[in-house]
C-alpha cells in the first residue's frame, strides 16, 4: 500500500486528477435578469432557475426561444409560460429577448444578420455550467426556427432541439442539415396550419430521412400553428426522455438511479473544489462508505478514506480538484440479488488525459449526508466502498505501454 508521503508513486495520481482549471468565479445564486449588451451581441435573457440553484453546480440548461416577432413581449409571455414548470423540474431556462433598435422590428434571432445566439453562448460560458457543456433549445414558431439555427450553428453545444413548429432559417442549404447529426430533434407542426409552415415540415422530413439523424417529427391533426397539447409538462417530458437516454440511464430502475446520483454527486463535488476549495472536502467525502477504499492508476495506489483524506485534504485547500465528465451512455450499473451491493463501470473525459474508465462498488450505509449536499433521490443510502480509476490502453498500444512499463 502507498504511503501519503511516497510522493514518486502519487506523482502519477497528481496528475491524472489534475486535469481542472481553476474558474474565475466563486459560487453565487443564479442572476434573474441581464440587460442587452449590444457591444457584444449578448441579448437581453431572463434566467429561471430551481430553489436555491447557484452558479457552482452544474444543472441541465434550456435554452427558451419566443416566438412571432420575439418582441420583449412574446419573450415575457412564452417564459411566463413555460419556464416556471422547467424550473420546478430541476431545469435551469434561460429565456433570451433579442435586441430591436429603435424604429425597427428585428432582426429574429435566427437571421444571417443577427450575431446574438453567438454572443449569448459566449456570454453564458463565463458563469453558467449547463450539464455536460450543452444547451436544449426550444422554441415554437419563429422560436422553433431559432432552436434549429442554434443546432445548426452550434452543433457540439446542441444537446437537442425541440420546435413546435420549426424549419430551416432562410437560405440554408438542405446539406446544412448534416450538421445536425448526433443532435436529438423532436418538431411537431400542426396539421391545419399554413402551406409555409407544412412546406417547412416536409423539409424537416426529408432531411432527417435523407442524413439518418435522430429526429421526429409529429403532425397533430387538431391544431394549426399553435399546438394546444403541447404543454409545459409535455415539453418538460420530452426533455427529461432525451435527457435520460443521453446520460444513458432511460431504463434504470430506482436503486440505479439512486446509485448514478452518488456518482454524479462524486464527480461535481471533485470538480467544485476548484471554485469553492475545502467547502467541497465534506461533499466528496460524504459519497465514501467509512471503510471504502480509492484505487489510484498507479499499481501502488490502494487507499483508505482515512488515507485519501490526507491527500486530497491540502489539495482542496489550495483549490486544487479535478474534473471529470462522463461520456453519455457508458454508465453501466448493476444491483445485487438482494438489493444491497451496486457495481458500475462508466467512462469518463478529462481535459489533459483524454479518456479514462471508473469502476468500483457501491454498498448501502447509514451514513448521514452533510445537510444540503445528498443527490435527489438517494435518500443517503449508497455509499462507495471502492473506486478505481484507469486509464484504458488500445489494444494496438498495449505491447508498447506494457514494454515500457517493465522497463521502468
Amino acid at each position: 500500500m502507498a504511503t501519503l508521503s511516497a510522493t514518486p508513486r502519487l506523482l502519477s495520481f497528481a496528475l491524472a486528477f489534475a486535469g481542472g482549471q481553476a474558474c474565475c468565479h466563486a459560487a453565487a445564486p443564479m442572476p434573474t435578469e441581464h440587460a442587452a449588451d449590444r457591444a457584444h451581441d449578448i441579448p437581453a435573457y431572463t434566467v429561471s432557475a430551481p430553489a436555491g440553484a447557484d452558479t457552482e453546480k452544474s444543472y441541465p440548461v434550456v435554452l427558451l426561444m419566443p416566438p412571432g416577432p420575439q418582441t420583449p413581449e412574446m419573450a415575457n409571455g412564452f417564459t411566463n409560460a413555460f419556464a416556471p414548470t422547467l424550473a420546478r423540474g430541476g431545469w435551469v431556462v434561460i429565456s433570451p429577448r433579442p435586441t430591436i433598435a429603435p424604429g425597427t422590428v428585428g432582426p429574429l434571432l435566427f437571421e444571417a444578420q443577427s450575431n446574438e445566439l453567438a454572443g449569448l453562448v459566449n456570454h453564458l460560458d463565463t458563469w453558467l455550467k449547463p450539464e455536460g457543456g450543452k444547451f436544449y433549445a426550444v422554441g415554437a414558431s419563429n422560436g422553433g426556427v431559432s432552436s434549429v439555427r442554434f443546432g445548426l450553428d452550434f452543433p457540439s453545444r446542441a444537446a437537442a432541439v425541440l420546435a413546435f413548429p420549426g424549419a430551416m432559417p432562410p437560405g440554408i442549404s438542405k446539406a446544412s442539415v448534416a450538421k445536425l447529426k448526433g443532435v436529438p430533434l423532436r418538431m411537431w407542426v400542426g396539421a391545419r396550419d399554413s402551406t409555409q409552415w407544412l412546406d417547412a415540415a416536409r423539409f424537416m422530413t426529408e432531411s432527417i430521412s435523407k442524413y439518418k439523424l435522430d429526429g421526429i417529427l409529429v403532425k397533430v391533426q387538431a391544431d394549426g400553428h399553435m399546438i394546444k397539447s403541447l404543454t409545459p409538462e409535455k415539453i418538460m417530458e420530452e426533455l427529461t426522455t432525451i435527457r435520460a437516454v443521453t446520460r444513458g440511464d432511460s431504463d434504470l430502475s430506482e436503486p440505479q438511479r439512486q446509485v448514478l446520483a452518488v456518482l454524479d454527486e462524486l464527480h461535481e463535488a471533485a470538480a467544485s473544489a476548484l471554485t469553492v476549495g475545502p467547502v467541497a472536502f465534506d461533499r466528496y467525502f460524504a459519497c465514501f462508505a467509512p471503510d471504502g477504499v480509492f484505487i489510484g492508476t498507479d499499481a501502488a495506489e490502494r487507499w483508505t478514506v482515512a488515507q485519501f483524506k490526507d491527500y486530497v485534504r491540502p489539495l482542496f485547500a489550495a483549490k486544487k480538484g479535478w474534473k471529470y465528465t462522463l461520456k453519455p451512455g457508458s454508465r453501466h450499473i448493476t444491483i445485487s440479488a438482494d438489493g444491497r451491493t451496486a457495481w458500475f463501470n462508466e467512462l469518463l473525459e478529462n481535459s489533459k488525459y483524454g479518456a479514462c474508465r471508473g469502476t468500483g462498488v457501491l454498498v448501502r450505509g447509514t451514513q448521514p449526508w452533510p445537510e444540503g449536499s445528498a443527490p435527489a433521490g438517494s435518500e443517503g443510502n449508497w455509499l462507495i466502498a471502492q473506486y478505481h480509476l484507469t486509464i484504458p490502453v488500445p489494444n494496438e498500444l498495449a505491447e508498447r505501454v506494457s514494454k515500457m512499463i517493465k522497463a521502468k
